[in-house]
């Protein structure tokens, strides 16, 4: 569906919405369906999937296609900032379309780079250095502060650090991750030690009966 579309939906829910304190929590899936439909996820995980993480050196440049979800992003404001002049927006409403976007837009990075084949120390410090570049520009077109599942991204891309025996560890504890997430990182981490990568693999599979 077109995003105008979904704006047009967002204004009527709005306006019908707003007024009853009872369905909060109905509004919530409405929302996060509509703050969904603003971003062409599929092209963003494309582009990430074409990027270099193999880079030998730390680049000083973070990589376009932060900046092709910054533009998106600051299409949606452009967009919710007229649905306000046509129908009162309430901040609560406001908060959180844009927590879901945070949401929305930390998982995709998250996916996107748990589906790096190679990961080098370069490459771990440019995935800090476009998380970084995100969040410092979300910050001020959202005014969300501190930006929320800004640790989900951050906690994995600090994963790709640990020693293989730590390593074991994290993964035990952070079940908020999905097993393809964990994957990914446990490839890169043990790209040059097969008996470690098929040992923490397993580690994965056990742990998908827990979660």
């Amino acid at each position: 569906m077109h995003l105008k579309h979904n704006f047009v939906i967002f204004l009527i829910v709005s306006s019908n919405f707003q007024t009853v304190s009872s369905v909060t929590d109905l509004r919530r899936p409405i929302y996060m369906t509509v703050a969904a439909q603003a971003f062409d996820l599929r092209q963003i995980l494309i582009s990430m999937s074409k990027i270099n993480w193999e880079v030998k050196e730390v680049m000083s440049q973070h990589n376009a296609y932060i900046d092709i979800i910054l533009r998106e992003i600051q299409i949606f404001s452009m967009r919710l900032e007229h649905v306000n002049s046509k129908v009162y927006v309430s901040d609560e409403v406001l908060m959180v379309l844009w927590e879901n976007i945070a949401h929305i837009i930390t998982h995709t990075l998250v996916q996107g780079f748990s589906e790096a084949k190679k990961c080098s120390n370069g490459g771990r410090a440019l995935m800090q250095l476009d998380f970084t570049q995100f969040l410092s520009k979300f910050e001020k077109i959202s005014s969300l502060r501190p930006v929320p599942h800004k640790e989900y991204v951050e906690n994995y891309v600090k994963a790709y650090y640990l020693p293989e025996n730590e390593l074991e560890k994290w993964i035990k504890e952070h079940l908020e991750y999905s097993s393809r997430h964990l994957f990914g990182l446990i490839s890169c981490v043990c790209q040059n030690n097969k008996k470690s990568k098929q040992r923490l693999l397993q580690i994965v599979d056990e742990l998908k009966f827990t979660r």
